[in-house]
């Protein structure tokens, strides 16, 4: 059965290694380890035979469904590396592990960038779709974007059996696409094609190159899944050609590129209305803009709720829809219950979506489920190993569950991928100043405040540590600058009332709060719930007041 073939999956690592694939301290640190942790691929020997590489992260899968189901396939493979067979001998070899490395757009205009990386996205898309194809995500593959090293050390760094690499010329109308999987234990090239197409037959293409790979990689796809591979969103290629550019400024994060990517995504909804992962990309789009405080609640999530309810009307199965309606019910409707309940949909649809597994933790972490929020942020990681947004909040989750080294530790690891990336340095410093670490957390907010082009939500946080630290002269500053800015944009009460709070100005603080009350706060629920921040007010009648009317009691 699935476990005893995960069990021979872990005798056989133990016998290259030398120790086995999962540790711990206890009994239940090892339970965790298995559940949550991925074997460190890079301990095989260098000299293991790709193919059985391939059969220890079949056996090893978490999920049992993508685990090898016939154990007489294990023997197999083994019998042919012992005997030196090759991938290219063998034309049942299955590739379980595949990483597409960014698509090069060699047309010599920086503004066709959007073209290149969205067929990477798509094929990453497409080829995900298929069980028994583990494929890295998007935002693993894309910190190779622009770095000219060689497709077999990128391969062998990601711990996968093959890559695929292409180019992209556009010449007016004209479009030509070249692609080649690379072997990556030998070298050896496993596949490889040119495409001279139009750009309209840009879908054409993707499903050509999504097929073959599959037919390179020896895939054994039922009618079903061949027509996951070729499942469309939309046959209006201007319609795509806008997503795709809405995709690409949604990535940056920043307010400018969120608002860009949301008039792309609108644009491509006015070319095809019918466009359902179009709506679910504006729905997302608007979640960043309304958590960092680029404008006012009221103004976003409803707009959210909208685009992810049209998404939902086209395509009833889309979890990246469902999970911003799960968003919106945590931290707009104040609905807990509720909001668990869309987003455990939404993993079910889509068990590979990270953001879902990322939403249900927020929910949780508000309710004081601190565990099982671990576990499941922890879950999307590891779906999404290199994403800066789930290595932040990695750290917000432990700064929120009170384990404020860990969370200082997370941000510091978190930094080492993108030291501009300015959310994981705010939650790093809020967990420095919680530390009471004072020089630290306000260095690390300052430079936040900088990354951020000044974040009022940043700038409110910067002021709460300097009132911690004592300095509440800089503290009072910052509250002088805020009653400023609020004149012309959106100022986060919530996070007012947290420089209140540590100034132990408790009319002040309630004040703000319930202002925050009546904006509806995106951070509402977590100031009330777990901040460390509001602690010294949580005695206060008018505290336990405002518990009740959001529903926390």
């Amino acid at each position: 059965n699935q476990a005893d073939i995960f069990a021979f999956g872990c005798i056989l690592y133990e016998l290259l290694t030398g120790r086995g694939p999962f540790s711990g301290g206890s009994l239940a640190d090892l339970l965790a380890s298995i559940l949550k942790v991925e074997p460190d691929w890079l301990s095989l020997p260098p000299d293991t035979p790709p193919r059985v590489r391939d059969l220890l992260q079949s056996c090893l899968q978490k999920e049992s469904y993508r685990r090898l189901q016939d154990i007489r396939q294990a023997r197999t493979e083994i019998d042919a590396a012992m005997h030196g067979v090759s991938a290219a001998q063998t034309p049942d070899r299955e590739v379980r592990a595949l990483a597409v490395l960014p698509f090069v757009n060699t047309s010599g205009h920086p503004e066709m960038e959007y073209l290149s990386d969205g067929l990477t996205e798509s094929i990453i898309s497409n080829l995900s779709q298929l069980p028994q194809l583990r494929v890295m995500s998007r935002s693993a593959i894309f910190l190779y974007k622009g770095r000219d090293r060689p497709a077999q050390d990128i391969g062998r760094e990601l711990g996968v059996s093959a890559v695929l690499t292409g180019r992209v010329l556009q010449r007016g109308e004209a479009l030509q696409i070249s692609a080649e999987l690379i072997d990556v234990g030998n070298g050896w090239q496993l596949w490889g094609n040119q495409y001279r197409r139009t750009s309209a037959d840009i879908f054409a293409t993707e499903e050509a190159i999504s097929r073959e790979i599959s037919g390179a990689l020896r895939l054994k796809l039922t009618p079903e899944k061949e027509s996951l591979l070729a499942r469309r969103s939309t046959g209006n290629v201007d319609a795509y050609h806008f997503y795709l550019k809405g995709r690409h400024c949604w990535t940056r994060r920043t307010e400018e590129s969120l608002r860009k990517s949301i008039q792309f995504f609108r644009q491509a909804i006015d070319c095809d209305p019918t466009y359902a992962r179009a709506y679910a990309g504006m729905a997302e789009g608007y979640v960043p803009l309304a958590y960092w405080g680029h404008l006012p609640p009221k103004d976003v999530w409803p707009k959210a709720k909208t685009a992810a309810n049209l998404a939902l009307e086209i395509d009833p199965e889309l979890s990246e829809a469902r999970a911003v309606l799960g968003s919106f019910k945590t931290v707009f409707e104040w609905d807990l219950s509720g909001a668990e309940k869309v987003i455990r949909e939404a993993i079910q649809l889509d068990p590979n979506y990270p953001r879902a597994r990322q939403c249900l933790a927020e929910c949780l972490t508000l309710e004081k489920r601190f565990e099982e929020a671990e576990a499941e942020v922890k879950g999307a990681l590891e779906l999404d190993p290199l994403s800066l947004h789930m290595n932040a909040a990695l750290a917000m989750h432990s700064y929120f569950g009170r384990r404020f080294d860990e969370a200082a530790d997370y941000g510091r690891s978190a930094l080492e991928l993108d030291p501009t990336f300015y959310p994981t340095r705010f939650y790093l410093g809020l967990a420095h100043a919680e530390k009471e670490e004072y020089p630290d957390a306000i260095n690390e907010l300052q430079l936040a405040r900088t990354l951020s082009n000044s974040s009022t939500l940043v700038v409110a946080s910067l002021g709460a540590a300097f009132a911690a630290w004592g300095k509440h002269e800089e503290a009072r500053k910052i509250l002088a600058e805020l009653e400023e800015l609020s004149k012309r944009k959106y100022v986060s009460q919530a996070f007012v009332a947290a420089i209140f709070a540590e100034l132990d100005d408790r009319d002040g603080a309630f004040v703000a709060l319930e202002r925050a009350y009546a904006e509806r706060s995106t951070w509402m629920l977590y100031c009330l719930s777990v901040d460390p921040r509001f602690d010294n007010l949580r005695g206060d009648a008018r505290f336990q007041g405002l518990l009740q009317r959001v529903g926390l009691t």
